[in-house]
């Protein structure tokens, strides 16, 4: 129980670490910030791209600007940090409801496929 105490407590660490940064730095203005690779090579977005800035905008309540820089991570983002505030709150029915419902291999599945077609779509459509 130790161990997976500890793991959990790097993963918060981390993620304020990562919320204070991107509360400060504006990916769009820093060059330090890592830009999409796939972007640079091919001209094409990743399904990730635009993230970073989702997440800036976001941090500083304006959603509908973080929301247009990515759709989707916009849509998962939320569901994401419901998985993961019911591994790390105690054991109740909420949280037993959310892993029986939402932590299944099929919605991990239907995510994989809506990643792919965000993928093909994003870059079809100019979103």
């Amino acid at each position: 129980m130790m161990r997976k105490c500890g793991v959990w407590i790097c993963v918060v660490i981390a993620a304020v670490v990562a919320i204070g940064f991107y509360y400060r730095y504006d990916p769009s203005h820093t060059l330090w910030t890592p830009k999409c690779v796939m972007l640079g090579l091919t001209g094409y977005k990743c399904p990730g791209c635009g993230t970073q800035r989702m997440f800036y905008h976001l941090l500083h309540g304006h959603f509908l600007t973080a929301i247009s820089y990515n759709y989707f991570a916009a849509l998962l983002t939320p569901y994401l940090f419901i998985l993961a505030t019911t591994y790390l709150a105690p054991q109740s029915g909420y949280t037993q409801w959310v892993r029986r419902h939402l932590a299944t291999k099929w919605a991990a599945y239907s995510y994989g496929i809506l990643f792919i077609l965000w993928w093909f779509l994003r870059n079809l459509l100019g979103l």
